[in-house]
């Protein structure tokens, strides 16, 4: 149906689609750039922990020849490091499945081109929203994890740093 001016209902009722659709691509750029923060933290974290986890025991057995690794102070410490590794693996595999969802130019290609250039826009506008809700879901998982990984990571350096001054004194 058209109305008086020659546009579809549609359009008199959405006339604000030229502005949105200049912020599709923008959306995309903002959510990449979430996404890559938190999986740079994710990344950074896990060689932190890993180089805690490895050099403070070392250090204190380099100082303490009788460390006592059997001390379930030690043992707690080493288990909520590898539950904390384990989170942060998870987090890596959350970030990695699928990574960010984009629209894709073979479905543009497949099921868009016959759409008039409003229609064309207005569906971006809808699935950029898609992707962004989708995109954002998973980065808070990822961010989620990340707070998981830093509080075992708290509760490991407590833990070591229990064994080490029990060790060293």
């Amino acid at each position: 149906m058209i109305d008086q001016e020659g546009t579809k209902p549609e359009e008199s009722e959405w006339p604000s689609v030229d502005v949105a659709y200049g912020i599709v691509a923008s959306s995309y750029d903002w959510i990449q750039a979430r996404f890559d923060s938190v999986e740079r933290r994710i990344q950074t974290f896990l060689a932190f922990t890993a180089t805690l986890t490895l050099g403070l025991p070392a250090l204190v057995i380099a100082i303490e020849n009788e460390a006592d690794v059997t001390s379930l102070w030690f043992i707690a410490a080493m288990t909520t490091a590898v539950l904390a590794m384990a989170v942060g693996i998870i987090a890596k595999l959350v970030s990695g499945a699928t990574g960010i969802w984009f629209l894709s130019p073979a479905n543009l290609y497949e099921g868009w081109l016959h759409y008039s250039e409003w229609e064309f826009k207005k569906n971006a506008i809808y699935w950029a929203g898609q992707h962004f809700e989708a995109n954002v879901s998973r980065i808070n998982t990822m961010g989620w994890l990340l707070t998981s990984m830093t509080i075992l990571f708290a509760m490991e350096v407590i833990l070591l740093l229990v064994w080490a001054i029990g060790t060293l004194t």
